[in-house]
């Protein structure tokens, strides 16, 4: 299977959600400019590509969303790729709201 990498850490100040680039070099918002992973990559370092800053999201979960190139950071977005509590124990934990 193949995946886009959420960065959680950096889409959580942003308007749209935020991808790994290719070869975990930078990050971007625009899925045709995010990075392919595949499976086998993802199982040989989890704690890497799957943390609390970082979840695959299957590729095609991205394209049923019918975003052209973007995805908001809406609540709808984030609970329909199964992120939501991800995302919310991220943001508590950088305690902008203390």
């Amino acid at each position: 299977m193949k995946y886009y990498l959420l960065a959680i850490d950096k889409s959580s100040h942003n308007e749209f959600l935020v991808w790994w680039k290719p070869n975990n070099w930078g990050y971007t918002t625009d899925t045709r400019e995010a990075g392919i992973y595949f499976e086998d990559t993802i199982n040989e370092n989890p704690a890497y590509y799957d943390n609390d800053e970082c979840v695959p999201i299957p590729i095609q979960k991205i394209r049923d969303l019918n975003t052209i190139h973007a995805a908001h950071n809406n609540v709808e977005n984030l609970q329909y790729l199964e992120v939501m509590s991800k995302y919310v124990d991220h943001v508590k934990g950088l305690n902008i709201y203390d």
